[in-house]
């Protein structure tokens, strides 16, 4: 739909900042120092952030600002529930750190505090909402929501420095509010993030209740925040015995010396300055042409079936690295894929349940030029769901993989397997399913957001990076999905997205 930010510029004015602590920081006592970081956390890139706006749009809404306006979600009582929370995620009150001995990323200063900002904005939801479809869209958002998020620097001094966690809580003019939330991906995925923002809210609500307070409210269900083999201990002989393993997703290169963990190049070819200008646009794909893509991605020859997932993603790589193709006339394009798997499903690893660290591990392949050109969306949809379950995605495979990781001595030294099956550059395309999580069940003051979705920041536009997100509708018996893709200025030209 939009390529550009509606109002790129317009003020987003912040008006206070604030460090919360835990509410109950004198009676309940601090994590063990430092709060140690599980394998599957270790190798997340220590500079890139999960980001996420939810915005509420206020239940009469009007042009003047009005007293009532501020008791909608009330950021007083906002600040209570936020106190609260910290007190089942106390670790996030922390600063990342990285041992000097082997890179392994951990969190010191407990109880440092986690930063809270207040703004304004002068525009109202009807500002944010698209003329054509009657909905609020992210490139509508002030800065494309990059100015609804707290500020992010991403160097390791900084993200050392700054806040694990912080979140900013924008008032429009109408009444109706934004909630930007940013925490360093190294400690949570998207799952135990949207789990974390689920919780906030829920002790938001609790707070309404009369007599309610913040020694009373509670969560019906707290997170585990004890990573995955974050205390194993291992004999000398086990050790050996894990770094015996070979894993297919990693790699081990020279010791570089250097602070972090192994994710740093991944982390520098995401954020590359030198790469094309990128953009990024939505596009919603409805419940009936998921339908139809679907039923193209199943071979005609077979019974087989195939995702939602596989079929979209093969849909986009395909039409991405057409218009790739079609722009610089070669065939030497990069023809890498990449996507990341949700290792909760089935409990395959005996996570406990509402496990909020990383869970996640990223796999990717890269495809022979004429296949990826033309070749029939139900072969490269049938290659895509190979990858994602394939052998090195077992159960055996996953649990020596994360002690292959936990084994070495050296942090520094494990390289992502992907850079040397691209060979460097660009031209990647990059997956990450939203969609799959209830992204629109955090209600505050009996409001659910009207939009919830990845803001467009210089982190995110990576020319090849599509979020699927859900969106908030139902259409029969299955709902569309939102997609937030980014492109290079010049690939948008010949693109289409058409089914």
């Amino acid at each position: 739909m939009d390529t550009n930010p509606a109002f790129p510029n317009e003020g987003v004015s912040v008006l206070s900042k604030c460090f919360l602590q835990r509410a109950h920081q004198l009676i309940i006592p601090p994590p063990q120092s430092p709060f140690k970081l599980g394998p599957f956390d270790q190798l997340g890139p220590p500079m890139i952030p999960i980001a996420i706006v939810n915005a509420y749009k206020h239940p009469n809404a009007s042009q003047e600002s009005t007293p009532e306006h501020n008791d909608f979600l009330n950021l007083p009582r906002l600040h209570l529930a936020i106190q609260r929370l910290l007190d089942y995620y106390p670790h996030l009150t922390g600063r990342l750190h990285f041992n000097p001995t082997d890179g392994t990323p951990e969190i010191n200063r407990v109880d440092t505090g986690v930063e809270v900002i207040s703004a304004h904005s002068n525009l109202t939801i009807h500002d944010l909402t698209d003329s054509q479809t009657g909905r609020v869209l992210v490139t509508h958002l002030p800065g494309s929501g990059s100015l609804l998020i707290p500020p992010f620097t991403s160097t390791l001094e900084a993200v050392c420095k700054h806040s694990i966690l912080t979140i900013q809580h924008t008032r429009f003019a109408c009444g109706s509010v934004a909630l930007g939330f940013r925490v360093h991906h190294i400690v949570t995925d998207a799952e135990g993030f949207f789990q974390l923002i689920a919780n906030l809210a829920e002790l938001y609500r609790g707070l309404c209740e009369p007599d309610a307070n913040v020694d009373t409210v509670q969560l019906s269900h707290p997170p585990h925040i004890t990573s995955y083999l974050s205390d194993v201990h291992m004999s000398e002989s086990d050790r050996k015995a894990a770094q015996s393993f070979e894993p297919s997703l990693f790699t081990l290169g020279p010791s570089h010396g250097g602070a972090t963990a192994g994710a740093e190049e991944i982390t520098s070819y995401l954020d590359d300055p030198t790469g094309p200008r990128v953009t990024g646009r939505v596009h919603r794909f409805s419940g009936a042409e998921l339908a139809v893509l679907k039923q193209k991605a199943v071979d005609p020859n077979g019974a087989g079936w195939t995702s939602t997932f596989s079929a979209l993603s093969a849909h986009l790589l395909q039409r991405v690295y057409q218009a790739r193709v079609k722009l610089h006339q070669i065939p030497s394009l990069p023809r890498g894929f990449l996507t990341t798997i949700n290792l909760r499903p089935g409990n395959r690893l005996g996570l406990p349940s509402h496990y909020a660290p990383n869970a996640i591990l990223s796999t990717h392949t890269t495809f022979p030029h004429p296949f990826l050109l033309s070749s029939p969306l139900y072969t490269l949809a049938s290659q895509i769901h190979t990858l994602t379950h394939s052998p090195s995605l077992s159960t055996s495979q996953i649990e020596k993989t994360a002690k292959w990781i936990a084994a070495q001595e050296d942090k520094r030294r494990i390289r992502p397997a992907l850079l040397e099956s691209i060979g460097g550059g660009g031209g990647v395309f990059m997956v990450t399913q939203w969609n799959r999580f209830d992204m629109y069940g955090s209600v505050f003051d009996g409001e659910r957001p009207v939009l919830s979705t990845a803001p467009w920041t210089r982190i995110s536009l990576v020319d090849g990076f599509a979020f699927f997100l859900g969106t908030g509708e139902e259409e029969g018996e299955e709902g569309g999905v939102d997609v937030n893709l980014a492109l290079g200025e010049e690939v948008w030209e010949g693109f289409e997205w058409g089914v």
